[in-house]
């Protein structure tokens, strides 16, 4: 991702993140986590939020190195049983929507102070997939359920389609989606 008009970051298998400057060809590495790095999010202008498969998420300073403490992904693990962060969304209130898909919830977490502010269930299978639709709505969706979140409330509205199977769904706008179904009874 390009951070500015010179820079670029990547992440990497090789657990860290790399900053690239495009004009001379100097390049920082980012290190701290211990295994793969899955994805990561500019914040501001020289903020990023990195996750990781060692469960964890980090918030880096891009000029000075690590900025916050860690979240250890394996306390959220506590709330409920599962694996690593899939999908990372970032809200208008500074917090960060997760979602581990075999979960069957998302994390609401407070970059303030890194705590997991709020749990999000309602999903009775494997999450398929997570939209932010606004800093303050997200839609998710598993095999015949659709969740429309109130992310402030901390409450869903529940769309179920008993005896289909969604495949996969497309955020049209804030008041549309398209889904296609496997199969419907």
């Amino acid at each position: 991702i390009i951070v500015d008009n010179i820079r670029v970051l990547t992440s990497s298998w090789d657990n860290t993140l790399c900053l690239t400057n495009l004009t001379d060809g100097s390049s920082t590495l980012f290190e701290g986590h211990s295994d793969d790095v899955y994805g990561f999010h500019l914040i501001g202008e020289n903020q990023v939020l990195s996750w990781s498969g060692d469960f964890t998420l980090r918030l880096w300073d891009l000029d000075q190195g690590l900025l916050k403490p860690q979240i250890d992904y394996r306390l959220l693990k506590a709330l409920a049983s599962g694996s690593w962060i899939d999908r990372v969304l970032l809200t208008d209130n500074n917090k960060v929507l997760c979602c581990s898909f075999d979960q069957k919830v998302l994390f609401l977490i407070d970059l303030d102070n890194f705590s997991a502010s709020t749990v999000l269930s309602g999903h009775h299978s494997d999450i398929d997939g997570v939209y932010l639709i606004d800093g303050n709505q997200a839609l998710s969706w598993s095999y015949d359920t659709i969740l429309l979140w109130d992310l402030k409330e901390a409450t869903s509205e529940v769309y179920e389609f008993f005896g289909c199977s969604i495949a996969n769904l497309i955020l049209v706008n804030k008041h549309q989606i398209l889904f296609c179904s496997n199969s419907c009874e």
